[in-house]
């Protein structure tokens, strides 16, 4: 009995001669039927390392199917644009998906890397330019210089200086900014002037009236 049922066994490893990605039922079934027979009935299977042997194969060859799935996902990801962050996402979870034994065999895991630099910095080059035209429409909004220019000139002032260096240099016409302070400025000047003529012919008014 014993050795009719290590035979049957071993006549089932012994038919584990190649290995392809598909085996990996009839393995679980030889190896279910091996752990089935008593330790007396295993010591005769003397071909048991052939299943051993069959096992590493359809994990390597497993190994190598889900490495080579993640590889083609990471070599698609050329000339990464901010459109391309989905997939850079889908292969980093599908790498990190991985056992480290299938880590191990995917090569272009740089290439992943590099990209999501990219895609980083796309990220922020596309804030900063969001936050530039923010103060870019707020300095288009001051218009002509007038009296009652204050406010939209000091409010432009205020979120340009809140800009990083990165955002500032984005803005392109800064120089309207400028030049609508110094105009602002030149208006409170003449104001001055003419406030400070005003009051002198009044005064000089009054010393005619008081003479």
């Amino acid at each position: 009995g014993d050795e009719a049922a290590a035979g049957v066994v071993a006549d089932m490893i012994a038919g584990l001669d190649s290995i392809d990605a598909d085996s990996r039922n009839v393995i679980q079934a030889v190896r279910a039927a091996y752990d089935a027979l008593t330790g007396e009935q295993k010591k005769l299977v003397k071909n048991v390392n052939v299943l051993t042997a069959a096992e590493k194969a359809i994990e390597g060859l497993e190994n190598k199917a889900a490495a080579d799935e993640v590889s083609a996902l990471i070599g698609a990801l050329k000339n990464v644009t901010l459109r391309d962050a989905s997939k850079v996402e889908t292969a980093r979870a599908a790498y990190e998906g991985l056992t480290s034994a299938q880590k191990a065999l995917v090569t272009n895991v740089n290439v992943l890397t590099a990209a999501e630099s990219t895609l980083k910095k796309l990220e922020q080059q596309a804030a900063d330019k969001d936050k530039a035209d923010e103060v870019m429409v707020l300095i288009s909004r001051i218009g002509s210089v007038n009296s009652e220019s204050e406010d939209a000139i000091e409010a432009a002032r205020r979120a340009y200086e809140k800009l990083t260096d990165a955002q500032k240099a984005l803005v392109s016409n800064v120089d309207i900014l400028t030049a609508a302070e110094k105009a602002f400025a030149d208006l409170g000047a003449d104001k001055k002037a003419a406030d400070s003529v005003t009051a002198l012919i009044n005064k000089i008014g009054t010393v005619g009236r008081e003479s």
